[in-house]
């Protein structure tokens, strides 16, 4: 991507580009940016797109994410809030998922709750499936082992998902690991 910026600079310098052109160029610098970790840059960029471009989701996204990976960490949770008060369904829940990753270290009950909203919802299944997973670790460290492989079942019910026959015995491993780690009786 480092090489790829300078063809993005010029292409975005250029008179006779299209106004078309250099937007895909702009949204191309500040993923490569982002991808360089170059995030308050990247920051500054989807700044300038969303002013711009209000209707793009992506960008408004891609600025909290930024924002999270600069060590932002309020000013990222404000805007994965804002965005969570989207009209738009797909928007709430990336930025439920988000901000659900932002908060688990300081407020794990949210992280939870919110992880809890992005699997029932039905925008993004793959979102849906991470939370899921996610939610039935949390359930194993919480100790409700039973809930945790309702949840793990549930992701075995899908196209290219391992049936459950086959996870129960990595699950139990896991589980028993688990008890082990903090020193409650395991079941092997």
């Amino acid at each position: 991507c480092e090489q790829a910026l300078a063809l993005y600079e010029t292409a975005l310098a250029r008179a006779d580009a299209t106004a078309a052109e250099k937007q895909r160029a702009e949204g191309s610098r500040a993923d490569c940016l982002f991808a360089g970790r170059r995030y308050p840059e990247a920051l500054e960029a989807y700044r300038q797109i969303a002013a711009r471009e209000p209707a793009n989701r992506d960008a408004k996204i891609l600025i909290g994410r930024s924002l999270l990976r600069s060590g932002q960490q309020t000013a990222a949770v404000a805007a994965f809030e804002q965005l969570t008060r989207s009209k738009d369904a797909l928007t709430r829940t990336r930025a439920r998922a988000l901000l659900a990753i932002a908060v688990e270290d300081t407020e794990p009950a949210r992280a939870f709750e919110l992880r809890r909203k992005v699997e029932r919802q039905s925008e993004d299944r793959a979102l849906a499936a991470e939370a899921r997973w996610s939610l039935a670790w949390a359930d194993l460290r919480a100790g409700r082992d039973e809930q945790a492989l309702l949840r793990l079942e549930a992701l075995s019910d899908g196209p290219n998902m391992v049936p459950l026959a086959e996870f129960e015995p990595l699950m139990r491993d896991l589980m028993a690991f688990d008890a082990l780690a903090k020193g409650r009786a395991g079941r092997a």
